[in-house]
């Protein structure tokens, strides 16, 4: 569900839902600030690091993000799946 939310802070920029809000928050904050919004929410501090920094995508010509698979990472790393 998070992968939806993420999905429309970044291409639905008047969606007003709360977590859409956080996402875009995140995605504004410079990484110390990102740090410090993680210790509250770690999946969606995760989910935008990986955007950020090592984004996974369905194509060659990378033009469509994995939202699923950035929900997975995300996941997976910080419950230690």
């Amino acid at each position: 569900m998070l992968r939806i939310d993420f999905r429309n802070a970044v291409e639905v920029p008047k969606t007003n839902k709360y977590t859409c809000s956080l996402f875009r928050l995140m995605l504004k904050a410079d990484g110390r600030n990102l740090s410090r919004l993680g210790m509250g929410f770690p999946i969606p501090s995760r989910m935008v690091w990986i955007y950020r920094m090592d984004c996974p995508y369905k194509d060659e010509k990378r033009t469509k993000v994995d939202w699923d698979e950035i929900e997975r990472k995300a996941t997976e790393e910080v419950l230690d799946v």
